[in-house]
Formats: C-alpha cells, sequence, structure tokens
C-alpha cells in the first residue's frame, strides 16, 4: 500500500510554475491558474481523508492514496520540463523578445504534452473529494481541528503535520459538473471487536485485464464488483523510483548470434534480452549485436504477413511471430504474478480471472491461435486451479464499456454512441444503445456488427521513418558511407522525443501556425547542413503542416468505415431515423487534439439525420479505456448470475452454417450434389441423397445474447460392418458475408470452409441404434447416432461443443478444432 505521507510536501507548495516567470502567453497563464487550483483541491483531499479515514474499507483507503500519489506526480510533470526556463532565466538577467518567444514555446509544448494527464488527475481527484464529502454526511464523520488535536486513530495515516503552514484552501463546489459517476465509496463503522477485518475475500475473485496493443499494453485489475478498475502503474522492471507507468511498450530485444546490425531472420537470434521499458534504452534497442521486434501483434494473423513487402518481414514465418507473443506475454504474466503475490497473495491463490481483448479486423482462427499463446505464456496454465483466461471482447466493445461506466451521468436511456477506439495499429468502431436506466446496473445492447481498419499511431511512426530514409538517402548519395545504416537511424528519429512531442501535441492551430522543428539525425555533427535533404546543423527540418500529412492519410481510412457505419445506421430497420448522440474516442490516436478536430469538422455540422446534434468526446482516460472495460465487463456484476456481464446483446459478423446431406429433392438440390448410388450411405440407407448442403445455424447481422447457443441435430449413418473404432466423424462449417439470400450448397458461390470439426465418437459404438430394415423398405439394418452440435458466436470468439445423449464431449478433449481448410494454426489446439 502507498505511503500517504509521501503523497504530498508538507508546509510549501508541491512545485514552482516556472512558466509563469518565462512565459506570458494564455497557454501558460491558464496552465498556472488550473494548476494552483489544483494544488488547493489537492489540500482539500488530504483533510477530508484524514477525517473520513476510519469509515474507509481498505480497498477504498488505497484508491485515496493512489489519487493523492498521482495528482503530485501529474502536477510535478509539468513542472520538471519546465524548470529550465527558470535556471535560464537566473542567468539571462533581461529577457530579449527571441529568447521570451522561444522559451514561451518551450513552456506551451511541455503544457501540450503534459497537462492532459493534470487534467485527467484532476477529474479522479474532483470525484473522490465529492465521495468523501458524501461519507462524511453519512457518517458524521468529525472534521478535523485546526489546533492541531488529531482523530486517535492507531491505523489512520497523517497526510500532513503542520497544518498552520499551509495556504488558504478554495474549494470548488460545482462537483455535479465534473463528467462520469464518482467511485462508489463504501462507508463502514470502524469496528470495536477485537480482530474485527474487511469482509473476507474468501469469495471475491480477482479479475486482471490485458489490453495488448500494437504499441503499448496496459493492466487493469479489480477484486470487488464496486470497486473501479485499477491499473498496474509502479514497479515494472525498467522503471524508476516513483515512476508511474500506466502503459509499457509492447517491444522485446533480442540477442543475435553474428555482430553487425544486418536484418536477420528470426532463426539467427540466441535468446531474449529485455523487454517493455528495459528495451527502450538506446544502448540496448539499437547495439550492433542485438535485434528489437515491436508492431508485431497483427502479425499474428498470417494473411497480414503475407501481405507486408519482402523488405518489411525479411523471413519472418508464422512460428516466429507466435513466439514474440510467447516471450512478451510471459514476461508480463511474471510481472503480474509477482506483483499480486508481494501485495495480494489471498487474491492470486483464490480464483482469478484473466480477460483479453481482440483486434476487429481477427477471424476466430486467429483469435483461437492467440488463446493458446497466452496459456503457453503462463496465465491459465494449469499451475493454479482457480485461475482462468478467456478473450471476452472486442477492443472496441471494451472500450464502449468503459466509456459508457464514466459518462454514466451524461447518458440517458435509450441514447446511442458510436465508440471509436484508435490504437497503435487497429482503428475499431462499435455502435451502442444504452439499454438500462441510470438507476439500473449498466447494460449497453450493440446495434450493429463491430468494424475495424488496419490504421493507428504506429503506422504515423513508419510513415515518418520512411520519410527520413528518403532524405539520408540523399546525403549518403552525396556523401557516400555517411549514414552507415540508414533504416535504424530513421527508426531512432521516429521514436525520439522530439518527434514523439511535436506528434501528440499536434492540432489545427499548430497546423495554421505551422513553426517548424528540428528532429535530430544520430551520427552527424552540429556542422553538417544539406539543404536538398533539409538538414540544417545535424537536423532533419520538419514542420506541423508535413506532420498533418500523415495523420490525414490514415484519418481517410478512419472516415471510409465511419461513412459505412453511418450509412448502415440509416439503413437499418432498428436505426433508422434515429441520430448518434456522440462519437467517443479512445485509444492512443484518439487522444491526439488534430483527430478530434478533423472529426469534428467532417460530422458535427453535417445535415444527415443520424448525425444531427451530435458531438465528439475524448474519453478521460482514453489509453486505459480497453483494459478498464474489459475489467467492468467482467466484474461490475460478477455476483449477479442473472446479468454477469454490461454487454448485454451483440451482433453476429457473419452467417455460420454446417455442411450435410439431405433427402434428394431435384427442385431443390443442384444435381451435381446428388449423391451416386453406390455410395455406402446410400447403398445402406436405400434412398437418394443430396450431399455438400447448408444448414445455416446463424445469420449475419442476427442479435446474440451469452444464452444464445445455436444448436443443430445431427445424425450418423454407419454400416455396422465396416467399424473401426479408431475412425473420427467429421464435419465442416462455412462462412458467408453475405447479405440477403444465402447459398444452400457449398456448389455455389458466398460461402468458404470456416473450420473442420473431428469427434471420436466411436468409443460409443456400442450405445448407437439399430436400424433394422422392414420387409418393403430397401437397404439393409445400419447404425444410427444421433447428436448435436453447440456453437456460441460471442463477442469476439466462436466455441463449439459436441453433445451425445446428454454428455458434453469437448469436456473429454473428444473435440478438435482445425480452421481453415482443415490446416490449423496450432493442431495442437483443442476445443
Amino acid at each position: 500500500m502507498v505511503e500517504p505521507t509521501a503523497a504530498l510536501t508538507v508546509g510549501k507548495p508541491v512545485i514552482e510554475y516556472g512558466f509563469r516567470l518565462a512565459s506570458a502567453s494564455a497557454e501558460a497563464r491558464e496552465a498556472k491558474r488550473y494548476l494552483e487550483q489544483f494544488e488547493r483541491e489537492l489540500l482539500d483531499l488530504c483533510d477530508l481523508a484524514e477525517s473520513t479515514w476510519p469509515y474507509l474499507s481498505n480497498g477504498d483507503r488505497y484508491r485515496v492514496q493512489q489519487v493523492i500519489c498521482d495528482a503530485k506526480d501529474s502536477i510535478a510533470a509539468v513542472a520538471d520540463a519546465n524548470q529550465q526556463s527558470l535556471k535560464d532565466l537566473e542567468r539571462a538577467g533581461t529577457l530579449r523578445i527571441y529568447t521570451r518567444v522561444r522559451w514561451t514555446l518551450k513552456d506551451n509544448d511541455a503544457i501540450k504534452l503534459y497537462m492532459p494527464r493534470v487534467q485527467m488527475s484532476y477529474v479522479s481527484l474532483s470525484r473522490c473529494i465529492g465521495t468523501l464529502e458524501a461519507v462524511t454526511r453519512e457518517t458524521r464523520a468529525t472534521p478535523l481541528r485546526r489546533d492541531g488535536e488529531s482523530i486517535t486513530d492507531g491505523d489512520m495515516p497523517r497526510f500532513a503535520d503542520d497544518r498552520s503552514k499551509r495556504k488558504q484552501r478554495v474549494t470548488i463546489r460545482s462537483r455535479g459538473s465534473t463528467s462520469g459517476r464518482a467511485p462508489n465509496f463504501t462507508a463502514q463503522r470502524p469496528s470495536t471487536a477485537a480482530g474485527a477485518q474487511t469482509p473476507s475475500t474468501s469469495k471475491q475473485r480477482l479479475v486482471v485485464a490485458v489490453d495488448f496493443g500494437m504499441t503499448y499494453t496496459g493492466v487493469s485489475w479489480a477484486c470487488d464488483e464496486h470497486q473501479p478498475p485499477q491499473p498496474l502503474y509502479k514497479d515494472w522492471p525498467g522503471s524508476k523510483a516513483g515512476e508511474v507507468h500506466y502503459k509499457i511498450p509492447t517491444l522485446l530485444v533480442y540477442d543475435i548470434m553474428n555482430h553487425g546490425r544486418q536484418r536477420r531472420s528470426y532463426s539467427m537470434i540466441e535468446k531474449l534480452s529485455s523487454w517493455g521499458l528495459l528495451a527502450l534504452e538506446d544502448g540496448e534497442r539499437y547495439s550492433p549485436n542485438k535485434m528489437n521486434r515491436e508492431f508485431f501483434k497483427l502479425f499474428l494473423d498470417d494473411r497480414v504477413l503475407l501481405s507486408q513487402r519482402p523488405e518489411h518481414i525479411d523471413g519472418i514465418t508464422h512460428d516466429d511471430v507466435q513466439r514474440w507473443f510467447r516471450d512478451y506475454l510471459g514476461e508480463l504474466y511474471q510481472h503480474i504474478e509477482s506483483s499480486f503475490e508481494s501485495s495480494r497473495p489471498e487474491l492470486w491463490q483464490g480464483r482469478v480471472r484473466f480477460v483479453f481483448s481482440v483486434p476487429t479486423a481477427w477471424d476466430p482462427e486467429v483469435v483461437a491461435c492467440f488463446k493458446n499463446v497466452i496459456s503457453k505464456a503462463g496465465f491459465a496454465d494449469g499451475r493454479f486451479q482457480g485461475h482462468t483466461a478467456e478473450v471476452t471482447l472486442t477492443d472496441a466493445q471494451a472500450a464502449a464499456v468503459e466509456t459508457v461506466r464514466e459518462r454514466r451521468s451524461a447518458l440517458k436511456q435509450g441514447e446511442i454512441i458510436l465508440v471509436c477506439d484508435a490504437g497503435g495499429g487497429t482503428t475499431d468502431i462499435t455502435l451502442l444503445e444504452v439499454a438500462s436506466a441510470q438507476d439500473e446496473p449498466l447494460q449497453l445492447d450493440q446495434l450493429d456488427r463491430v468494424n475495424g481498419v488496419v490504421a493507428g499511431a504506429a503506422f504515423i511512426d513508419t510513415d515518418f521513418a520512411e520519410y527520413v530514409a528518403q532524405k539520408l538517402e540523399i546525403i549518403n548519395n552525396h556523401c557516400p558511407g555517411l549514414i552507415s545504416d540508414i533504416r535504424t537511424v530513421a527508426e531512432m528519429m521516429a521514436a525520439s522525443r522530439k518527434f514523439q512531442l511535436n506528434k501528440w501535441s499536434l492540432s489545427a492551430a499548430s497546423k495554421r501556425l505551422n513553426v517548424p522543428f528540428k528532429v535530430p539525425i544520430e551520427g552527424l555533427t552540429r556542422g553538417f547542413s544539406h539543404k536538398a535533404a533539409d538538414v540544417e546543423r545535424g537536423c532533419l527540418i520538419f514542420d506541423p503542416e508535413r506532420m498533418a500529412a500523415l495523420f490525414d492519410k490514415r484519418l481517410e481510412q478512419i472516415y471510409k468505415i465511419l461513412d459505412r457505419q453511418f450509412q448502415s445506421m440509416e439503413q437499418l430497420e432498428r436505426t433508422k431515423g434515429r441520430s448518434v448522440r456522440h462519437i467517443v474516442l479512445t485509444g492512443g490516436l484518439g487522444s491526439n487534439l488534430y483527430v478530434k478536430e478533423k472529426l469534428e469538422e467532417r460530422y458535427c455540422n453535417s445535415s444527415r439525420v443520424c448525425l444531427r446534434g451530435m458531438t465528439v468526446l475524448t474519453a478521460s482516460e482514453p489509453q486505459q479505456a480497453v483494459a478498464r472495460g474489459l475489467v467492468v465487463n467482467e466484474m461490475s456484476w460478477i455476483h449477479r448470475e442473472s446479468q454477469p456481464q454490461v454487454l448485454r446483446k451483440w451482433i453476429s459478423r457473419y452467417s455460420y452454417g454446417f455442411i450435410g446431406k439431405q433427402l434428394f429433392d431435384p427442385n431443390k438440390h443442384l444435381y451435381q450434389d446428388k449423391l451416386d448410388s453406390k455410395n455406402e450411405i446410400a447403398r445402406v440407407t436405400g434412398k437418394v441423397w443430396a450431399v455438400n448442403q447448408i444448414i445455416w445455424m446463424i445469420k449475419k447481422g442476427q442479435k446474440l445474447t451469452p444464452n444464445d447457443i445455436m444448436s443443430v441435430p445431427v445424425t450418423r449413418i454407419i454400416d455396422p460392418t465396416k467399424v473401426s473404432r479408431r475412425r473420427r466423424l467429421r464435419f465442416d462449417i462455412v462462412v458467408s458475408d453475405m447479405d440477403g439470400d444465402l447459398p444452400h450448397s457449398t456448389s455455389q458461390p458466398g460461402s468458404e470452409r470456416f473450420c473442420t470439426i473431428e469427434a471420436d465418437m466411436y468409443k460409443y459404438i456400442d450405445d448407437f441404434d439399430e436400424k433394422k430394415r422392414s420387409w418393403y423398405e430397401r437397404g439393409k439394418t445400419h447404425l444410427e447416432a444421433e447428436y448435436e452440435l453447440r456453437v456460441n458466436i460471442g463477442p469476439a470468439d466462436v466455441t463449439f461443443e459436441l453433445w451425445y445423449k446428454d454428455e458434453k464431449l469437448a469436456e473429454q478433449k473428444d473435440l478438435h478444432v482445425a480452421w481453415g481448410d482443415g490446416n490449423s494454426l496450432d493442431m495442437s489446439r483443442r476445443t
């Protein structure tokens, strides 16, 4: 548990604001006022925490301490970036206009980079104050006296010792204007019984959510239905003492067998060297005898991998990608395990459920491969009896759950929102309706299929790296060999703080001003300039207009899926004539101001009915939305069996069907599907059959719920004289993306093989029903096995079950699923 005494500097301001001296810009003045108010609110929270401390549960106390520490860290982040202005001011004395302008721009950069974090922290702090005020009213807690006397409670920490030196406090009264719902802290009377403890954790269930992103990965958790999701944010390997990281880089560095910076296939790699924050160090990441692997998430879909240009993948195989997943997730699991074993061992030894999300673009076969990798990385691998791991939602659905939860008080039942989760590698959207009243448990209905596109912030970096490489080629053409490894230098420039700062601070205003900035080039001296390559004094000259062009290229892809969504909304009966209340942006790219402004420009002034009165909002914590949403969906009502999840209904993305035989009807079936009379089944039954027939179980666009399990009765006819107990029954599932009428035969276009399912049914041969031939029937005596195929289409996954005489065969590992044409991504996977 965090020590609250470290949360506040006693008797003096938390920081000194350098930009109030060096800069006279409007941004600086506004930031100064905001931070001073924030500090006064922080002191208010400390007062309330002391007076209500005996009435809070341990979990609530932890959350209060976390809010205080996060508030201090977020304020200090702005100040630390600004301290150089104070030092410069002391040395310079009189300020010339050029120096003042330069300092102003530097201060504004610091404000734009760090103030969003301050604002998010301020929202959490305001909620916490409002909640503690409610606890004070409920329990009539006595406010802390100003004469220095304190409440006697041995377990209560001291938030500050010298109150006489505190500044005059100014309290904001408009708590209700803060968006989102306050955390539901449970007030409890201090127990006087000896050995009294908080409620037993024996019935608690720890939920750990992993948002595995293309550029960054985050983890959130909760163990109580009233507890808001908590991020793992401290003590990551490679972090410094006191540093806070809500997400860590999805980055691996490997030792390679031979020296040199040549690009090699994965088979040349010896062993894992570092991961996450440890891999960020330039000496580690760009060492000549090491190889880094990043942006590999989408390569788990081998179709995406095969579509890449050869120079970008350089011999990488799908097995290589799976190992990268296992290595990264394995290290992540070890950190999660060590964190909980040291802080909450009683939770870790109990029931733990790991939940993951996946991109919308992933098909079920890729999801199945991901689930296999998760298990091999250590998540619910059998070492702990109560641990389970599942893929529960797509990225867009998870972000939507958290977005609606935090804006619960501002959304009414029946309102429609569109959540756009624009992350590092993909952008996923989902259209949702609030299905519950404000005084009821949160429930959401998905109104249309989730959609996604491969477009994210990582591609802006790669586009910039390609642009840099072209410029560096110009330099090498004039000065051969000056830059030995162009590709590595380009990657370093794309990952540099200077480029990232200007990327995330891009806005319509900065584009109009178009003030150029310089990105240092590794290996060039300050005396090197090259006009044709836009290089001046060893730095590449870049400007916001070109930066905006990189954004616009990816925004065009996002516009397409949004336009298709609005068009679909105008055609669907359930949404026709209705309008979207908000577009809510989440994810790393979604947190960018330029992206928000471009969406407002394109959609907010539209005359279309579905866009009337719509606004574009950014989630309060956009980069944590997916992980938090996974926890909320799983945990919030985990004790209510009738409503176990927030997402109540979702839409099937495809039509799913089963291939079987039917009695031949010349008016219904194709003649090429007619089974030859010499076939075993025809001889045994004495009937004419049509093969390759599709029995559709689920239609595209069909509404589904957690309780919807599609069941198909299947009959197998077996010649008892040719039974082999080694044989396995095999049948096929097909999928279609067609709208309207679906094909009824695989001989017709419009369907493709989805998966092949094999079942060891012949062990039950003695239980099969014997069908004897009557004197007037053709054919001969045969065996019939009637069983049931059940298909469960989840929000992000597809599972199959085979039942025979009320027995679920999948639990006995008698069901084997191979995806696509029968060649599974990992044939060891059993469903």
